[in-house]
């Protein structure tokens, strides 16, 4: 297992390293000796030149270091093995070979990612300035943010592992993107590492090549080109660039092979013929021609789409268009000043002789997989050493801003002079989009690819823009598309002025800033005068309404006036990367780590088939279908969500099958169920709606009242307790709805069991005349009941009533129950309870009738075994 060893002592003047923690070192078994502090080498086991001997515990290098000192940081990398140390204390059996992750860090204060862990390239060339540094400051963020350049083409930002692995492996990551744009690509995954084990294994690029037909034609979509000796395959991907006409640069595309000399590539233009003159193509290899790799390159416009590429050994690339997880961040934590962006998406390579997979899922969920494929062909080569890459690219004929516009003017017409700051490039005929003028009212943003009607000199055009006026301005930025592609990330808002204090910078828009999040990188460009002096990248910090506050450190200064575009640039956001390989298969069987809902760690189940096969039970005259609900409950909507606006008993409506008669069959071997009453939507005055539960033992014709909801008069969800089936199969549901045009949206839904449930009782009566002596309450059937509980709600009353709880045998007749009887309360509710009693029926009667009393209500409740 490879171990970056910790803990030496460097003599600089002797040339030697000492590790403490070992007895012995084995020469064969160390890998890699590097300086980190300046950045050399001191010991490859490839290279003759850069040797050292071993005796006991102690390297002597054959490199001169004399003048290097004996505190610079070394980076000593060791193939241990079983019972070596590891950071001081004794390895552990296992199968995994090396272990590697970076977090990356934002306490990091370097910004850039370390440099004994990656090797780290950020091209400069033709005035390239990505913007590489660590984000995250809240909600566990923690990221490497590469911020691509939006100006320059063909310029990218890599990152290379300087550890090597070897298969089997499997690799890890999280990346998020600010906005996929076509024009741009993130390939993450591993590259074949030279014979060294210090740089990556490449093949020579292929040249670029003119196309020698002077026009493509277009035919539903599909452009023709024409280059002879063109040697593309199907399937390579390249781009167009350079064509005269600019939409058919498009690009990165798969090519479709017609003859040596032809090919189509996807193009959705107009069916026509479109001239090629000046156009190249170039071979857009997703491995950067790396011998041998294996990776998902990001490439599109869609978060949940990207490319599973693979190669062995030089030969052409195998490459799948598949679902992934999102590239979207997720930002927990959208409060100023807060960057919370993580990865939403947990991207994996697996690595192995027989196959290569990727898989990719939610991160931080129990969800199952977003996306899945797998090579048993074409996959890189088994024997070699492999180094973890990130690469960040801007491709050839991206759509980019060409100038800053200086001046724009209109003189009774629609169509605009605009004057650039630098020659913009362009000529009749090709299509652009303008950004940021100050005078947002006669010089609205082009979202849309317009036409250039003429291009009188280099540093001016003119373009239909707004409404006819005569009038002039001046801000903002042009765009020039290629290939189709709109603005990336340009904001229909233009800059009115800028202003800083306490090093944040405010942007105060044409209108309201509505997408801009805390945390991601914005493009100021083009504004005018003093403020011109304020282009530039900002990170945003907070947005509220037309003003966007950004980070910028510098000295405060008051409103200054001006226009200008605001435009966001590409973020590409490594959360984490982790790469083990090992020595044999692993197998890692979590079971969901103690929760049956957690799919992405359950272990994989395949179902061949699956059946429903009923049991039944014969009666006399019908067959019908036993339940097999489980004791975790079985839910089923009794009612459908509907307004009801009058009184209204319904049937249970759920159920293996109809009756004729009143009520449906129930579910057999179904021994309680609970109900709960959604209600969503309520109007009218004073509504009210009381339901109540019957069963019936005889086929509909007779039913008992089992259960009374409390009065419903708002929204909410209302849900009763287990209660057990006694009396039959059939359920229905009585609806009471009072009030002057009442209306209730409600659904019941009904989830039963198959244990027995509570043996419980509710009955709520409002019929009981208070101030009547001897007026009852309906009689309930409490059969199997042995505990009751009375009571009673007033309002205001000057004289409360009495009541006295009674039972039966008969229905006819009746005793009391318990030696007490139940005195109300004025505004309040008072409750008596009787136990060891077991009436079949009950009722509450009035004993002393009250006198100006506001009645509520009489509940009767009873509980049994």
């Amino acid at each position: 297992m490879k171990q970056l060893i910790s803990n030496y002592v460097f003599d600089a003047s002797a040339g030697t390293i000492t590790l403490p923690d070992f007895e012995t070192i084995d020469l064969e078994r160390l890998l890699l000796i590097t300086n980190v502090t300046d950045g050399n080498v001191l010991f490859n086991f490839a290279e003759p030149t850069l040797g050292a001997t071993v005796a006991d515990n102690v390297i002597t290098l054959a490199l001169d270091t004399s003048a290097m000192s004996d505190t610079d940081k070394l980076a000593v990398r060791y193939d241990s093995t079983y019972g070596d140390p590891y950071y001081g204390k004794p390895d552990v059996v296992g199968n995994a070979r090396s272990k590697f992750r970076d977090g990356f860090s934002s306490q990091d204060v370097s910004g850039t990612p370390k440099p004994e862990i990656w090797d780290f390239v950020n091209e400069t060339a033709g005035g390239a300035n990505h913007i590489v540094n660590y984000g995250g400051n809240a909600q566990g963020s923690s990221y490497l943010r590469i911020s691509l350049d939006p100006f320059v083409d063909s310029s990218e930002v890599t990152l290379t592992s300087k550890e090597t692995f070897q298969m089997p492996m499997r690799v890890g990551f999280g990346v998020s993107i600010s906005q996929r744009i076509i024009g741009q690509e993130c390939f993450v995954g591993l590259v074949g590492a030279d014979a060294a084990g210090t740089g990556v294994d490449t093949l020579t690029p292929d040249t670029d090549k003119a196309i020698t037909g002077a026009t493509a034609t277009i035919a539903s979509n599909v452009a023709t080109f024409t280059l002879t000796n063109h040697g593309f395959a199907g399937g390579d991907r390249v781009s167009i660039y350079g064509c005269a006409e600019h939409r058919l640069n498009v690009g990165p595309v798969t090519v479709t092979v017609i003859d040596k000399n032809t090919f189509t590539v996807p193009c959705t233009l107009t069916n026509a013929t479109y001239s090629t003159v000046g156009g190249y193509v170039r071979h857009c290899d997703p491995l950067r021609y790396a011998k041998n790799g294996l990776g998902l390159v990001f490439e599109n416009g869609t978060a949940t789409n990207a490319t599973f590429v693979s190669r062995r050994n030089g030969e052409k690339y195998r490459s799948a268009n598949n679902t992934v997880a999102t590239t979207t961040a997720s930002q927990t934590n959208t409060s100023a000043h807060s960057d919370s962006f993580n990865a939403a998406g947990t991207q994996e390579l697996f690595l192995a002789m027989d196959e290569c997979s990727y898989r990719s899922f939610t991160s931080d969920s129990n969800g199952g997989i977003s996306g899945s494929n797998k090579y048993s062909q074409g996959i890189p080569d088994e024997d070699n050493r492999y180094k973890l890459q990130i690469r960040a690219r801007n491709l050839t004929g991206m759509t980019k801003p060409v100038a800053k516009i200086t001046a724009i003017a209109k003189t009774a017409s629609t169509t605009a002079t605009v004057t650039t700051d630098v020659a913009h490039g362009l000529v009749t005929g090709d299509y652009v989009q303008v950004y940021g003028v100050a005078d947002q009212t006669n010089f609205p943003a082009l979202t849309g690819q317009t036409v250039v009607a003429s291009a009188p000199t280099s540093t001016t055009f003119t373009v239909v823009i707004g409404t006819s006026s005569t009038t002039s301005s001046s801000g903002g930025v042009v765009f020039k598309n290629e290939g189709s592609v709109t603005a990336p990330g340009a904001f229909s808002q233009a800059v009115q002025s800028i202003s800083r204090a306490s090093n944040v910078l405010t942007a105060v828009g044409s209108g309201t800033w509505t997408t801009p999040l805390p945390g991601e990188f914005l493009q100021l460009h083009g504004m005018t005068g003093s403020a011109a002096a304020y282009d530039g990248a900002y990170k945003v910090l907070r947005v509220n309404g037309s003003s966007l506050e950004l980070e910028s450190t510098g000295a405060d200064f008051g409103s200054i006036t001006t226009g200008g575009a605001v435009f966001r640039r590409t973020d590409i956001r490594i959360h984490f990367t982790r790469v083990m390989d090992y020595t044999r298969h692993v197998v890692e069987v979590n079971g969901g780590r103690g929760t049956p809902a957690d799919a992405n760690n359950a272990v994989p189940v395949t179902i061949a088939a699956s059946a429903t096969v009923p049991a039944s039970q014969s009666t006399g005259s019908t067959s019908n279908t036993w339940s097999a609900v489980g004791y975790s409950g079985f839910t089923a909507t009794a009612i459908a969500s509907a307004a009801i606006t009058t009184t209204a008993t319904t049937n249970d409506t759920n159920t293996p099958g109809a009756v004729s008669g009143s009520g449906n069959l129930a579910n057999y071997g179904v021994y309680s169920n609970t109900f709960a009453i959604p209600v969503t939507a309520v109007s009218g005055t004073n509504p009210t709606l009381d339901v109540g539960i019957e069963e019936s033992s005889d086929g509909g014709t007779n039913w008992i009242r089992v259960y009374d909801f409390p009065r419903i008069t708002a929204t909410g969800n209302y849900v009763s307790p287990r209660l057990r089936m006694t009396w039959g199969s059939r359920l229905r549901y009585v609806q009471t709805v009072s009030g002057t045009t009442p209306s209730f949206t409600r659904s019941i839904v009904r989830s039963q069991f198959t244990d027995s449930g509570t043996n419980l009782r509710q009955f709520f009566d409002r019929s009981i005349v208070l101030t009547t002596l001897n007026s009852v309450t309906p009689t309930y059937n409490v059969d199997s009941c042995d505990n009751l509980m009375l009571a009673i709600n007033l309002g205001a009353a000057t004289t409360p009533p009495v009541l006295t709880l009674e039972g039966s045998e008969d229905g006819t007749n009746w005793y009391q129950l318990g030696g007490a009887t139940l005195t109300g309360v004025a505004s309040a509710t008072a409750v008596l309870y009787v136990s060891g009693v077991m009436p079949k029926f009950a009722r509450a009667r009035v004993s002393t009738i009250g006198a100006t009393v506001t009645a509520g209500y009489v509940t009767i409740k009873a509980t049994g075994r």
